[in-house]
C-alpha cells in the first residue's frame, strides 16, 4: 500500500504551526483566559495525585497535561482496566471525571472565536487551510466540473476536530470520543436547478452552521463564511509571530 506524505510546513489536517508561527501566540493567549486558567486550577490537584502515584516524567509531568492525562485515564476506564494505584493511595473514576470535564473546557475553548477576543482568528488560522481544501473540491462539484470526486475521506485527529467545530461555532458536549467524525455533504435542490446546499454532522448529529438558522445552509452562505472569515489571505502578515 502506498503512503504519500508532505512537507510539515503543507500540512492541514492539523494546525501548523510551522506553516504559521502566529498560532502559537493565538493559542498561549487562549490558555491565559480567565476561565481556562479557573478550569486548569480546578484539574491540578487531580493531575499532582496522578503524577505521584504514577511517577510520571517528560509532558505528563506537568499539571498542564489535562488531555494527556484524559486519554490515558479513559483508555482504561473504557476496557476495565484497573486505574493506577501506589501503596493505599489510587486514582479513582472521580478523578478521572474531574479531568475530562476540564479537558472538554479546553477544547471547547482553545479557539473560541468567540472568547479569544479575537474574532475568528483562532479558527482562521488552525482549520481555516483544510476548510478551504475542501471548499475548492465542493466548488468543482457545485460548478459540474467532471474531475472533481464525489467523496473524500481525510483521517486525522481530536486535534482536526477540535478547531474545525470552533470554526463552525459548534461545542462538544463531552471530549470527542475514538472515531468521532465531521461529515460535510453537498446537496443539490430538486425543485431549483444549481441551487446547492451543505449540511455538516458531528457523529452524525446535524450541526447549525454560522449564519444559518436550520441545518441544511446555503452554499453561498456557507461560502461566504469561508471565504470572509476562515480564510488567511495574506499568510506573510496574518502568520506574523507578534
Amino acid at each position: 500500500m502506498p503512503f504519500h506524505t508532505i512537507a510539515d510546513d503543507y500540512e492541514t489536517m492539523t494546525p501548523n504551526s510551522n506553516a504559521c508561527p502566529r498560532i502559537s501566540t493565538v493559542l498561549t493567549k487562549a490558555k491565559e483566559q480567565a476561565g481556562y486558567v479557573k478550569e486548569l486550577k480546578k484539574a491540578a490537584p487531580f493531575i499532582e495525585k496522578a503524577i505521584s502515584i504514577t511517577g510520571a516524567t517528560g509532558t505528563l509531568n506537568n499539571v498542564k497535561a489535562v488531555t494527556g492525562w484524559m486519554d490515558i485515564l479513559y483508555s482504561r476506564i473504557c476496557h476495565n482496566m484497573p486505574l493506577p494505584c501506589k501503596d493505599s493511595k489510587c486514582i479513582t473514576k472521580s478523578d478521572a471525571s474531574v479531568i475530562g470535564e476540564v479537558s472538554t473546557y479546553i477544547i471547547n475553548h482553545e479557539y473560541d472565536v468567540n472568547a479569544s477576543g479575537s474574532g475568528y482568528e483562532p479558527a482562521k488560522l488552525t482549520a481555516g487551510p483544510l476548510l478551504n481544501e475542501l471548499l475548492e473540491f465542493q466548488e468543482k462539484m457545485v460548478k459540474g466540473d467532471a474531475s472533481a470526486p464525489l467523496y473524500l475521506h481525510f483521517s486525522g485527529h481530536d486535534t482536526t476536530l477540535v478547531p474545525i467545530m470552533a470554526a463552525l461555532q459548534n461545542h462538544f458536549s463531552t471530549y470527542a470520543p475514538y472515531a468521532s467524525h465531521i461529515i460535510f455533504e453537498l446537496l443539490e435542490s430538486t425543485s431549483v436547478s444549481g441551487d446547492f446546499y451543505i449540511r455538516a454532522f458531528y457523529n452524525n448529529k446535524a450541526l447549525v452552521l454560522p449564519g444559518c438558522w436550520k441545518t441544511v445552509c446555503p452554499f453561498k452562505t456557507y461560502k461566504s463564511l469561508i471565504d470572509n472569515h476562515l480564510t488567511i489571505k495574506d499568510v506573510s502578515k496574518e502568520c506574523a509571530a507578534k
